[in-house]
């Protein structure tokens, strides 16, 4: 156990997954513990398609109600789909598969969308969804913890522009604790706001660095910039450098769309250069 209060508790999961279990509701959001801590529960809320956020699912399958936002039941019900998506669609060797990405799918009964407490903060994943519950605000990997981001420099997530938008827009919610996905419960909003701000200006700062490795060259591969990023942030094997690739590409695709890069082929290859100034992921 991670953390607990009369009406919740949040237990420290399987890569620091932050499992929340609501008694008196009897809701789970995130199951990842890897042991049964679920007397009660008849709901299953998930907040993304990631196994290591519905590790458990699958034991409560019977029990419960399983219920995830509509864009990510796919990857809920077949997590392979994420491995795939990582190489193109092609299959992808499962020993180089990330540990996050591995678990058995689980049907989903419900969509969570339309619910009163569903938050819409897609970034990290296309359909992700946040949970506003008496007071306490279950962001799961819509917002990350400082610890990650330094420990990592570069996280994952698909679209940093949404991420940020997401981020943007919750900040004046009613809240009083943020559940983080990973790592971090924060009882004080004040410093809940300032993590959420500590995740925008992270966001710029990945987004400018990519922007400024290419104005340094006068065309750029685009293996040439996972290369770069990965020496420079010390993601090594192939696990890593799979993990990288999403959202360096997401930034890549950002800046075209802002205008300050351009995107071509040379020689079969995929190349990037600068076509103007740069615009902050921000405005």
């Amino acid at each position: 156990m991670k953390y607990e209060c009369e009406n919740f508790i949040v237990y420290s999961g399987r890569f620091e997954v932050n499992t929340t279990i609501f008694k008196k509701l009897g809701i789970v959001i995130d199951p990842n513990v890897g042991k049964n801590v679920y007397e009660n529960v008849n709901q299953v809320l998930i907040t993304h398609g990631h196994a290591d956020h519905f590790g458990d699912a699958f034991m409560l399958k019977n029990k419960a109600k399983i219920l995830a936002p509509r864009s990510e039941l796919p990857f809920v019900e077949n997590p392979e789909i994420n491995w795939r998506g990582m190489y193109s669609w092609a299959k992808l060797p499962e020993k180089v598969v990330t540990p996050y990405f591995l678990g058995r799918g689980v049907k989903v009964d419900y969509f969570s969308d339309e619910m009163e407490i569903s938050i819409k903060m897609p970034g990290h994943t296309p359909g992700h969804t946040a949970y506003l519950i008496d007071s306490i605000f279950v962001v799961g990997d819509a917002i990350h913890s400082p610890k990650c981001w330094e420990k990592f420099g570069i996280l994952y997530y698909v679209d940093p522009r949404l991420m940020a938008e997401s981020i943007n827009a919750v900040k004046d919610l009613d809240w009083d604790v943020l559940v983080l996905g990973h790592c971090d419960i924060i009882d004080n909003k004040k410093e809940g706001i300032k993590i959420m701000k500590y995740n925008l200006k992270m966001l710029e700062k990945v987004d400018r660095e990519i922007y400024e490795f290419v104005k340094e060259r006068e065309e750029v591969a685009e293996c040439e910039i996972f290369s770069h990023f990965a020496k420079k942030y010390n993601f090594k094997g192939i696990r890593a450098n799979l993990v990288i690739m999403p959202p360096i590409r997401g930034h890549l695709s950002d800046l075209c769309e802002r205008g300050a890069l351009d995107m071509f082929e040379k020689d079969g290859i995929i190349m990037f250069r600068v076509k103007s100034h740069y615009k902050s992921i921000l405005n």
